[in-house]
């Protein structure tokens, strides 16, 4: 299995130059990556986002918001995180009960652009959104 910048399918990797430090690697990579990366401080504000991450949600680069903000903008304008519900206060006092209370949580959510994710959430380090096949989705539902 080729897993190295020429692999099929893999646009994130790109040639180190002798001189870049690893740092400054790590930037190029998850700035280049498909994956949606964010960052959000104790306060749940978002502090960094990955131009995957501002597109998918509708986040302006450098934009400064907190997950509330911008849960409650993307279920008004449909973008984003898919939201269904005809009660949103509910739904939102319901996901911030659950948000950041244990070390690690893993769970799967829409996007309004179609696309399936798999989040992964580490204590309030990266967001670190996974696409999915929805072949996968349809077998684990039944």
């Amino acid at each position: 299995m080729d897993i190295g910048p020429g692999a099929a399918g893999c646009q994130c990797m790109k040639p180190a130059e002798e001189d870049q430090d690893i740092a400054s690697r790590l930037m190029s990579l998850q700035r280049d990556c498909p994956l949606l990366i964010s960052l959000f401080d104790e306060r749940d504000c978002l502090r960094y986002a990955n131009p995957a991450f501002c597109a998918a949600l509708g986040v302006a680069p450098d934009e400064r918001v907190s997950w509330e903000q911008l849960m409650r903008r993307n279920y008004q304008k449909r973008q984003g995180t898919q939201i269904q519900t005809r009660d949103f206060e509910s739904w939102l006092a319901s996901a911030k009960s659950r948000r950041a209370k244990l070390p690690f949580r893993a769970f799967e959510t829409d996007l309004a652009d179609g696309r399936w994710i798999w989040i992964e959430w580490a204590g309030g380090l990266p967001i670190l959104p996974h696409p999915l096949l929805r072949l996968n989705r349809c077998i684990w539902q039944d």
